[in-house]
């Protein structure tokens, strides 16, 4: 669920990390061909797709990574970046809340570039899913009973209101992880929520809206 939040949060900011396949990258270039006989074909790779005011169509940037969890989190991280450097700027809210929003997103950059590699959270999704680490899996004993009590409150956050409150200062990585997961599914949640408050007709009510509704009932 966190990497599809974060595809969601990039996408509502006009961005986007994705891998351009065989088939993607071919119907592309056939219309390409059409338009712009003597442009550059487009090879498949991983691309940070985003729309471009200056040429009034979509940009693609070649993104020379192996992996697009790692380009997501580079993409994601230049997002938090870019968010704090305008609401710093910007006259529309008060001191107090330009603060409160410059001080979230700065503990999120750091969450998700901890030591000091933006894609931390894939690492500790890798080396839970495919290598058993962090005695993480069922058959391992030797899990305490406070790590796990920890964890699930974590996970549970997202059903919170997105703010400074959720973050804690916990040493234990699983426990940092779960919580830093549990913060981004609770921020696309609330931007769905603000999106939908503001254009009750939009295509959100069809399926987002009621799922999401659903699941936090839940």
């Amino acid at each position: 669920m966190l990497f599809f939040a974060a595809h969601c949060l990039l996408r509502i900011f006009g961005k986007s990390c994705s891998y351009l396949n065989n088939d993607s990258v071919n119907a592309m270039n056939k219309t390409l061909r059409k338009q712009l006989p003597g442009g550059v074909p487009i090879k498949k790779g991983n691309y940070i797709i985003k729309l471009s005011k200056q040429i009034g169509g979509i940009h693609l940037d070649a993104h020379d990574i192996d992996s697009s969890h790692a380009g997501l989190w580079d993409c994601f991280y230049d997002l938090l970046t870019n968010l704090e450097n305008s609401i710093s700027i910007t006259t529309v809210f008060t001191t107090e809340q330009k603060n409160e929003c410059v001080t979230f997103l700065s503990e999120l950059k750091k969450r998700i570039s901890r030591g000091n590699n933006k894609s931390f959270l894939s690492i500790v999704r890798n080396e839970i899913n495919y290598n058993h680490a962090m005695f993480c899996w069922s058959s391992y004993q030797t899990e305490k009973i406070s790590d796990t009590n920890n964890i699930k409150l974590s996970s549970q956050k997202w059903i919170k209101t997105c703010s400074n409150e959720l973050f804690t200062n916990s040493i234990k990585e699983k426990v940092d992880f779960t919580e830093t997961c549990a913060i981004i599914i609770s921020l696309m949640k609330d931007m769905l929520l603000e999106i939908n408050d503001i254009n009750k007709s939009s295509f959100l009510r069809y399926t987002a809206m009621p799922t999401l509704r659903k699941l936090i009932q839940t």
